[in-house]
């Protein structure tokens, strides 16, 4: 009886045993296992602060312009610079209201994840930047950041000036301005242009904001900008307004894998009125 006894207590603790071992064997082979493959790990980018936001394209209080703050708290191992979509709208389209833009706002701040696609599907086109305004001279590329910034800058706190001023040649700039506690400085200004294509003829070319840089052709027009709207003076300067939204987002690429781009979420700069000729060219 006792040594039956004695027999199965030996069976248990050798089952025990054998559970304990099992068991961390899982263990330290998933830890090998995480250790090695590892989970699905995805870099995130913060995306820039506004100065201000532009919501009313009709107030003259303030300059043309948009000011947002670099977003230095990204690592700099995969923050390139950023990525800027505008899109055009008609305010004096009688079939849509003039705060149509108002409604895409709406729609991108309504998405549970909005990146550079969301934007595009709702028709918005990249921004490109250049160190001339001479449209002939500018070779367009399309490579990824088009807003660039140099590397011993990303990590900088400084306030950056995206300037809309018409009446100043060439009529739109890049300024960076130091917050006082950097400092930063830039030898050459980086001009904004739009590379659109002509409707008519099928080429592209390289467009400002100057008051003769739309043609009532160019791809990025609204639909409602026609040779109606061409032949007819529609202001008290016999030219045509028009709004036109700005959105940004910051860039990057994966450290590991450079080819994986990396977007923050699209953020809302603000909306502009522009003074256009319109023009068929």
């Amino acid at each position: 009886m006792s040594l039956l006894i004695l027999s199965n207590n030996n069976i248990f603790i050798k089952i025990k045993q054998y559970c304990i071992t099992a068991e961390l064997l899982i263990i330290l082979f998933s830890a090998v296992l995480c250790n090695s493959c590892g989970l699905p790990t995805y870099s995130v980018l913060i995306a820039p602060e506004l100065v201000y936001t532009r919501d009313n394209p009709d107030d003259i209080s303030q300059e043309n312009n948009l000011v947002f703050t670099n977003a230095y708290d990204n690592q700099s191992s995969i923050f390139y610079g950023y990525e800027l979509y505008y899109k055009i709208y008609d305010p004096l389209d009688a079939a849509n209201s003039e705060t149509e833009y108002l409604t895409d706002e709406t729609t991108i701040d309504n998405y549970s994840t909005a990146d550079e696609s969301s934007l595009e599907n709702l028709g918005f086109e990249r921004l490109y930047f250049d160190y001339s305004y001479i449209s002939n001279s500018i070779s367009h590329s399309e490579t990824k950041p088009s807003f660039a910034l140099d590397d011993d800058i990303l990590e900088e706190d400084f306030n950056i000036v995206l300037n809309f001023n018409q009446d100043l040649s060439p009529g739109s700039t890049f300024l960076a301005e130091s917050d006082g506690s950097v400092s930063f400085s830039s030898d050459m200004e980086t001009y904004i242009y739009r590379h659109v294509e002509n409707s008519d003829t099928g080429e592209y070319n390289n467009k400002f904001f100057f008051t003769d840089n739309f043609s009532i052709y160019d791809s990025d027009m609204p639909e409602s900008i026609d040779i109606d709207s061409y032949t007819s003076s529609t202001n008290e300067d016999g030219g045509y307004y028009l709004y036109i939204t700005f959105y940004i987002l910051s860039f990057g690429k994966e450290q590991d894998d450079v080819s994986k781009l990396i977007y923050s979420k699209p953020v809302y700069l603000g909306t502009l009125k522009f003074n256009c000729q319109l023009t068929t060219e």
